[in-house]
């Protein structure tokens, strides 16, 4: 469903959520813009994508939100469209960045560019939160694996991993293609000579191209820290269970002994040493606890036990 009204400052701004034919077909009767300029950006768009449509900019991109404690993202396809008069967002209606993308278009002061450029940020905001909690989320498994409580958050890790890797897919090629193409003024004449547009390509676009840089060598530093984490946790898992089968190995020559010698004296044969000694069984049992009590404290000393 698209809800169109007339901004402040000048422009015609459409929201749109998953629109179908016949609303992209209203939103080009209202504002001109063809219907067949939104099928690239509307076809399940993994990355970001920028194309130019006569007068108007299209960009492609997912806005991201961070589960925490739940270690995974979810990613919110945005369109925005901009041209000399609207612009146009089109995201799911329930989403969060919804309305914080009505919030922050509300908010602009200038004409559609301004919107326009308002909008991104605020998509690009969004990835500084996701990029908080998987910090909060990475520091947190960190001490887990280092610290002296017996776990393994191998599967916990694993879900940071591909957090982190899914967030890796928005955020570079973001800063690699549209941002790079819109800074470099790549974009129709009325951008460049628009009052607003002077300064966003001069300073604004490039001050968001810094940033969404930025964030995806976070996103580079935080899946080389969790790659870290995670060796360092399948090395500490096999100490431990060199440990516990150094443990099981020394219980195993103790109990050893009593059953060397139970079975000895247990052959039954007629003629054996002590089978007639009064004293022979407490003998056998004195023998079996010191032979069992020095190996165990050998064992103990070379911290075996």
């Amino acid at each position: 469903m698209s809800d169109g009204e007339q901004a402040g400052n000048g422009f015609t701004r459409i929201a749109a959520g998953e629109p179908s034919d016949s609303e992209l077909a209203r939103i080009e009767a209202e504002i001109g813009l063809e219907a067949s300029a939104f099928e690239a950006a509307l076809a399940e768009p993994y990355w970001p994508i920028l194309t130019v449509s006569g007068d108007a900019v299209i960009l492609a991109l997912r806005a991201g939100r961070y589960a925490l404690g739940g270690e995974s993202v979810e990613l919110t396809d945005v369109v925005l469209a901009v041209g000399p008069k609207f612009l146009v967002t089109i995201s799911a209606p329930n989403a969060p960045i919804t309305a914080a993308l009505a919030a922050s278009v509300a908010a602009a002061e200038g004409g559609s560019l301004a919107a326009f450029h308002a909008a991104t940020d605020t998509v690009v905001d969004s990835y500084l939160a996701v990029l908080e909690g998987l910090d909060r989320d990475i520091r947190q498994v960190e001490r887990e694996v280092f610290s002296n409580e017996r776990g393994n958050p191998v599967e916990r890790i694993y879900q940071l991993r591909r957090a982190v890797a899914e967030l890796e897919q928005v955020i570079t090629p973001l800063g690699d293609e549209p941002l790079e193409r819109l800074v470099r003024r790549k974009i129709p004449a009325w951008m460049g000579e628009d009052p607003y547009g002077a300064w966003l390509a001069s300073a604004g676009l490039g001050e968001m191209d810094r940033q969404v840089r930025g964030m995806a060598g976070r996103v580079r530093g935080l899946r080389s820290l969790l790659d870290s984490i995670l060796s360092a946790n399948l090395t500490r898992v096999g100490l431990q269970q060199n440990i516990d089968m150094r443990k099981i190995s020394a219980w195993v020559a103790i109990a050893a002994i009593p059953t060397m010698i139970a079975g000895i004296y247990g052959m039954n044969f007629e003629h054996m040493p002590e089978l007639s000694w009064t004293l022979g069984y407490p003998y056998a049992l004195i023998l079996i606890a010191t032979l069992c009590g020095v190996l165990y404290w050998r064992l103990r000393k070379n911290d075996w036990l």
